[in-house]
């Protein structure tokens, strides 16, 4: 048995090592992408005439708002975005407008880092913006003023109807300096933020946009769930899921961006209408690993060794169960796989390296889970472990083993008070079933969107064996009802369903089960 346990814990500290090799590299830099479609107010520095323009002539401008991804300053006010002509002609008198054909390409921070990018122009006004991310866009010389237009089938074909009408204005286009334009991005551009953790401090300058993985994939499900949307739920901020924010958005009286900004989340049911910024994936998973090495620490002190030198533990006259050990290996494997979450949400170029991190979290969670129902009560364990699991749901990562059966293992072991309280807390919108099996919750989705911000407090293993238990509703605008009490034939699982789907958008719900 010792050696046994001795070459287990000898992988787990061999997993431990790689963890702070790949820390050491990995968290040497902290990025974000401001994905393709993001508009980005600009001011010139310098003029453009269509009666002098060249193509290839360069031309400045500046950042008039922030621009913010998920909460973290992406690009700074003031910042700098360089663009080209890549087409020029000058006006002929009573005939034909000047058109200037532009396309930016450099963006540079206020420190001097400097990003190439492909953006294209595209219009201040919302509504009057696009599907074709401004590729087409061009200056077009009218009466009285310059304009901007989207020529289809050529830079300088004709058009019809009021298009037309510009294009034989006989005006040249004209672009002085201090005109505010608008840059919609070609293609998604990844930066390091001088300052990662700012938050906007300004309201008048907002502009947030949310594209995380978990925030575009709820996004898609209440787009889906409102009949917007029917696409796959990918999590992808593509041209499909665009549309049908715009669509959602022109519907609801809002600006017709096509992002996924503060005021459409709110309105979706992602985040409080009066929150000032959602908890990124970064902070949530750096959240998780400090919760990991505190559970940890704390366990080892608790049992009196540590995971990387059992001897004192093994060959004491004090009794350490395999499940103690158990839970403490599992303890340390999930904080090793907290720490590549945390690494791989902050530094990786793409969605894969964050997903199969989550599922390495997701696995480990759950035998962490597993070893709960096979140790001894330990009420800080199951405090603290409660406290991880709330950061865990607000990721979208399920700890429970089987997340749509409804099917919990038989442990018929594990340690359970006669009496216990079991509170629950989240914003709903739709239905959704609660879950609760010895120490072990997890929640089945059924309608509408995600549960978003769910927390708990346990004060002790729900029996193995048949026992009443009593509900009773704290808050909520729609029903809590009590589906299942715990018998044989549900594996002793207490089963409770929050039913908001009659209401228009996400409400917060409250309840208590008492036994």
């Amino acid at each position: 048995m010792r050696a046994q346990w001795i070459s287990r814990i000898r992988r787990g500290m061999g997993a431990a090592c790689v963890t702070f090799v790949f820390a050491a590299v990995g968290m040497a830099s902290d990025r974000v992408a401001v994905p393709e479609g993001t508009v980005i107010e600009l001011q010139t520095t310098s003029s453009l005439d269509s009666k002098t323009a060249q193509q290839g002539d360069t031309f400045s401008t500046t950042v008039v708002r922030s621009i913010y991804v998920d909460g973290i300053l992406a690009i700074p006010q003031a910042s700098s975005v360089d663009g080209r002509v890549t087409n020029a002609r000058p006006a002929v008198r009573d005939s034909q407008s000047g058109v200037i054909g532009v396309e930016f390409f450099r963006l540079r921070l206020p420190d001097g880092t400097s990003y190439d990018l492909s953006g294209g122009l595209t219009s201040l006004k919302p509504g009057e913006r696009g599907d074709n991310s401004g590729r087409n866009n061009v200056f077009i010389g009218g009466s009285g003023k310059t304009v901007i237009g989207a020529l289809a089938g050529g830079l300088f074909g004709t058009g019809s109807g009021m298009l037309n009408s510009l294009l034989s204005a006989g005006s040249e286009a004209q672009l002085p300096a201090g005109s505010n334009i608008a840059m919609q991005l070609v293609n998604a551009i990844t930066i390091t933020p001088t300052d990662p953790q700012t938050q906007d401090p300004d309201e008048t300058n907002r502009r947030t946009v949310y594209t995380s993985t978990r925030m575009v994939r709820s996004a898609q499900t209440a787009l889906h769930d409102r009949d917007f949307y029917n696409g796959s739920i990918n999590g992808q901020l593509d041209r499909q899921t665009r549309q049908a924010l715009a669509d959602f958005q022109s519907q609801n009286g809002q600006p017709v961006t096509g992002d996924l900004d503060q005021q459409t989340a709110a309105q979706l049911g992602l985040i409080g209408s009066n929150q000032g910024s959602e908890w990124t994936d970064r902070q949530l998973a750096a959240s998780i690993y400090r919760k990991a090495q505190s559970l940890q620490k704390n366990y080892e002190s608790s049992l009196g060794i540590q995971v990387n030198d059992i001897r004192a533990g093994l060959t004491s006259d004090r009794l350490l169960t395999e499940g103690d050990l158990d839970l403490l290996l599992q303890a340390n494997s999930f904080s090793n796989a907290a720490a590549w979450y945390q690494q791989a949400t902050a530094n990786a170029p793409n969605v894969e390296g964050p997903r199969i991190a989550a599922h390495i979290l997701e696995s480990s969670a759950q035998r962490v889970e597993a070893g709960l129902l096979r140790t001894q009560q330990n009420s800080q364990f199951r405090q603290q472990w409660a406290g991880i699991q709330s950061d865990l749901n607000r990721v979208g990562v399920n700890n429970s083993e089987d997340n749509n059966s409804g099917s919990v293992p038989d442990y018929n072991s594990g340690q359970a008070s006669s009496t216990g309280h079991f509170q629950w807390q989240g914003l709903v919108d739709g239905s959704d079933n609660i879950r609760l099996h010895g120490s072990r919750v997890d929640m089945a989705h059924l309608t509408a969107g995600q549960v978003q911000q769910a927390t708990y407090q346990l004060s002790s293993a729900l029996p193995l064996s048949p026992v009443q238990v009593t509900l009773r509703k704290v808050r909520g605008r729609g029903q809590i009802l009590l589906l299942e009490q715990p018998t044989a034939s549900n594996n002793y699982t207490a089963v409770v369903q929050v039913n908001d789907q009659d209401a228009w958008g996400s409400a917060w719900y409250e309840f208590t089960l008492d036994w």
